[in-house]
């Protein structure tokens, strides 16, 4: 990259279908937001694989995706595998916020 080049980044996209639960989608939309302005803010997601099994996944969201058969997608950081990864929505059962890194140390400070 040259000096002085701008890097042109596009916005997130959120998610604002119906179809996806207003409790999911609101929990996504925030850490989308927060990671948006340079936040490290997780989520962990109760995911259904297509085999059957449940896992929980520690995810920094993204953005969000519809997949060429019409299923919504979370796409973010997975933590345990280091990448980008993409979770369809239908098969999230559950969300549970963490707390950005450092959050625990800011409370030690004021404690």
């Amino acid at each position: 990259m040259a000096d002085g080049q701008v890097i042109e980044r596009k916005p997130p996209r959120l998610f604002y279908s119906k179809l996806v639960d207003e409790k999911h989608r609101r929990h996504f939309n925030n850490a989308i937001r927060r990671n948006a302005r340079g936040g490290d803010h997780f989520i962990t997601i109760h995911y259904v694989k297509p085999d059957g099994s449940r896992e929980n996944k520690e995810v920094k969201p993204y953005t969000s995706k519809k997949s060429k058969d019409g299923k919504y997608l979370l796409v973010g950081y997975a933590k345990d595998r280091g990448e980008l990864r993409s979770y369809r929505t239908d098969r999230i059962h559950h969300i549970k916020e963490a707390f950005w890194r450092g959050f625990e140390q800011q409370r030690a400070e004021h404690s």
